[in-house]
């Protein structure tokens, strides 16, 4: 982690949902959990809850959606089609039925 989880950081308080996949390295997926948990102190100043990870590091194909900063990391490539599912439920807690 250098700098990312700053920029992410201005992105606060606002919802964000990151993702990655297992063959996916060239983007390193666990550098975008490392930048998600690195925000979460900013989330936290600001009175939200950054990203909720209750395992030592993010399992594939579990959703952790339950902050304000969101993160899936999927067993699969440069796609993001398998986190549409687990997206649209982190979205629905902030558009109120929209």
């Amino acid at each position: 982690m250098k700098d990312t989880h700053s920029l992410l950081s201005l992105c606060a308080p606002r919802p964000v949902f990151l993702n990655g996949g297992i063959q996916d390295s060239w983007t390193d997926p666990y550098g975008i959990y490392l930048t998600a948990a690195g925000a979460t102190p900013v989330y936290e100043l600001l009175g939200k809850q950054g990203l909720v990870v209750p395992d030592d590091k993010p399992r594939i194909d579990v959703s952790y959606i339950s902050g304000d900063v969101a993160y899936r990391y999927h067993n699969g490539g440069h796609t993001d089609a398998p986190d549409w599912p687990a997206f649209f439920e982190f979205a629905s807690k902030y558009l109120d039925g929209r």
